[in-house]
């Protein structure tokens, strides 16, 4: 029994038959690890992963800093929300208050698209230290 050699055409058919496959379990592969992280992994303890300081939201009057808000509280963090809008603030921080009844929830007005003074930083900077005692444990 003589063994022949294969063809160049079958290597090359064979090698992009390898080189699919590789493409296909790497998709399947991301497409398993992304549901397992979306549904299937536990959620984040932001006090343990983080520490118990305060957790800065800016723009969390609305939209998806006023989710990250909510969360944080469900989690028993301390949060303050810098927003420009003090009207509006108050009102979310009522809210707040009103549905997490524990929840220490502080916030500052200050519109990062103005353009400020160093005295006005240097205020920033006070408010910061003395109503958080620079105690910041996440930044969003």
């Amino acid at each position: 029994m003589e063994i022949q050699p294969q063809s160049t055409s079958s290597l090359i058919f064979k090698f992009f038959v390898f080189i699919g496959l590789f493409f296909i379990l790497k998709k399947i592969y991301n497409f398993v690890s992304w549901i397992y992280k979306s549904f299937l992994l536990p959620p984040v303890d932001f006090k343990k992963e983080y520490g118990d300081g305060w957790a800065v939201i800016t723009g969390g009057s609305d939209g998806i800093g006023f989710a990250f808000a909510e969360e944080f509280l469900k989690q028993n963090l301390k949060i303050c929300i810098i927003a420009r809008n003090e009207e509006k603030i108050k009102k979310v921080i009522e809210q707040l208050k009103e549905k997490y009844k524990n929840g220490n929830v502080k916030y500052i007005v200050w519109d990062f698209d103005k353009r400020y003074t160093n005295e006005e930083i240097n205020e920033l900077k006070n408010k910061f230290s003395s109503e958080l005692n620079n105690d910041i444990s996440i930044l969003y």
